[in-house]
């Protein structure tokens, strides 16, 4: 899926290069998340954490596009034969639609990559896997303008995967702060 991956992040630059960037209407921003798990895989993942960085860039008063990366680490799995570990990676494209002034109410979907990793051991064997794949997520959130510049803000997102991560699916909560050129 390597080929998939490349695709998607040249789709990704081509959006962002061919769109005439003014420095008052860009964004960035970085925040910490917190993933509920819904794997659909067979076994029961504990919650998952990480870091979520963005850039933005805003179309008009009401769209912003936004490409954003997700590492989420520590989905954790043990019983009395078994431990494992999943750590996820998601890179998308979304577009923000927005309302409201120093008070933004906004929805927002995307779709991108995911990658997700797999670490785990039994009667002290270990081993790992890993798969590329497509993913979407669609969610709400608020961004409260601090400043003209500063923003901070929460949003909530369903993120699934499809095809060779069909099944990995969860609900993430993203706090963070944004700085708007």
């Amino acid at each position: 899926m390597k080929y998939l991956t490349k695709i998607t992040l040249l789709i990704i630059a081509v959006l962002f290069l061919t769109t005439p960037v003014y420095a008052e209407d860009v964004y960035v921003g970085i925040g910490g998340t917190y993933a509920y798990e819904n794997f659909d895989v067979g076994v029961d993942f504990g919650d998952g954490s990480g870091i979520n960085l963005k850039a933005g860039y805003v179309l008009n008063d009401n769209v912003a596009i936004e490409l954003s990366y997700d590492y989420l680490q520590d989905f954790d799995y043990s019983d009395a034969v078994v431990s494992a570990e999943a750590d996820i990676e998601t890179l998308m494209a979304a577009v923000k639609i927005s309302t409201g002034e120093e008070l933004r109410t906004y929805l927002i979907g995307g779709l991108g990559v995911m990658r997700g990793e797999l670490i785990a051991e039994a009667f002290g064997l270990r081993d790992s896997a890993s798969e590329n794949d497509l993913c979407a997520k669609a969610g709400a959130g608020i961004d409260y303008f601090v400043t003209d510049e500063v923003s901070v803000g929460i949003e909530g997102a369903y993120v699934w995967g499809f095809n060779d991560l069909e099944g990995v699916e969860y609900t993430q909560i993203i706090c963070g702060v944004s700085y708007h050129f």
